[in-house]
């Protein structure tokens, strides 16, 4: 999968089908900066507005502020810690109710 097939997904489906977008920063053809990107340019606004989180094994600042800067909620890393992920799903989910 990459970053073109989450666009297509969300564009699909109905608006409230995903509750949040874990989204990986490296992946082929569409990485998760530019899909992050286009997501958040639809012009529906709930489905602009749907929560995502970067997943990524690149942890530096300049990579978390990347992808802050392309439209994401939050940063976790990989390897993924549970607490951690689950930490920034629920801040993510509990801003967007």
């Amino acid at each position: 999968m990459d970053g073109q097939d989450c666009l297509d997904k969300i564009t699909v489906h109905p608006v409230d089908y995903y509750d949040l977008i874990l989204m990986d920063i490296i992946m082929p053809n569409v990485d998760g900066i530019e899909a992050t990107r286009r997501i958040r340019a639809l012009e529906d606004g709930s489905k602009s507005s749907i929560p995502i989180i970067a997943v990524s094994a690149n942890v530096q600042e300049k990579d978390r502020k990347a992808a802050l800067e392309a439209g994401m909620d939050s940063f976790t890393e990989k390897p993924i810690f549970v607490d951690r992920l689950f930490e920034a799903m629920k801040h993510c989910l509990h801003e967007n109710t």
